[in-house]
This record gives structure tokens, sequence and C-alpha cells, in this order.
């Protein structure tokens, strides 16, 4: 279950991130104990990375050493499941601003589980 939590401007302030992960458990909610993590806006969020396959700094470094596309790889090699081979996991050394300065170049498609109506999606994509 994911839940949103539209809060005021100004009301919370983390300028470097260093929540993004943090967890607690609620005691006693109406549901039971209930636990809940804070998550990057666009966690769950599924994305076209077909642009980012060609435009990732990284290509070139790994066709020199003759490794495979970074991005590419994801789906192309063999994976015991599916989710591992639709799941992107952003490197833990990688700047959070790195996301955020490049994410503009992925088309947003929905959120992991959701339906989305094929003719609302962007024309490249479909």
């Amino acid at each position: 279950l994911a839940l949103d939590v539209e809060l005021a401007e100004n009301a919370c302030s983390d300028p470097t991130g260093s929540a993004v992960g943090a967890s607690f458990t609620v005691v006693g909610g109406p549901d039971g104990d209930e636990c809940w993590e804070h998550a990057h806006d666009d966690e769950w969020g599924v994305f076209n990375f077909n642009l980012w396959v060609m435009l990732h700094p990284g290509n070139p470094i790994r066709y020199g050493k003759g490794r495979p596309n970074p991005i590419a790889d994801i789906a192309e090699r063999e994976s015991s499941s599916v989710t591992d081979s639709v799941t992107l996991h952003f490197p833990a050394w990688k700047s959070m601003t790195f996301w955020e300065d490049n994410h503009w170049r992925f088309d947003a498609i929905g959120l992991y589980d959701d339906t989305v109506n094929f003719a609302s999606l962007p024309a490249r994509v479909r």
C-alpha cells in the first residue's frame, strides 16, 4: 500500500534527502500496528527509458570496457522474475541530484500496478 501525504508548504524540510528510507511504526492504529516508510516521490513510478538508453552518460565508459549499456541491460539480461527484468535500482553511490537533473528525460507512464489506458500514453511510447 502506498499513501501520498500532502503537507502544508514548509511544514517539513529535508533539503539533503536524509529522511528517505526512514521508517516508523504506529502502534495500536485503527488497523493494528502499521509500519510507514518515507520514500522518494518517484518510488513506484513507471517510466519509459527508451531515450535514456541512448543518452545515459555512462554509455561510452561502459562500451569502452566491453560492458553492456547500463539501462538496456536491465531488460536484456536473463532474470529470475519479471519484476527483476523491469526494476531499475538507482545506485547508492550516485547523488539524488543526478536523478533530479535527468528524470525529465523519462516519460512517466503511471505507478506500479496501475491500469493505464493505451490511448493516453505519449505517442512515442505506444
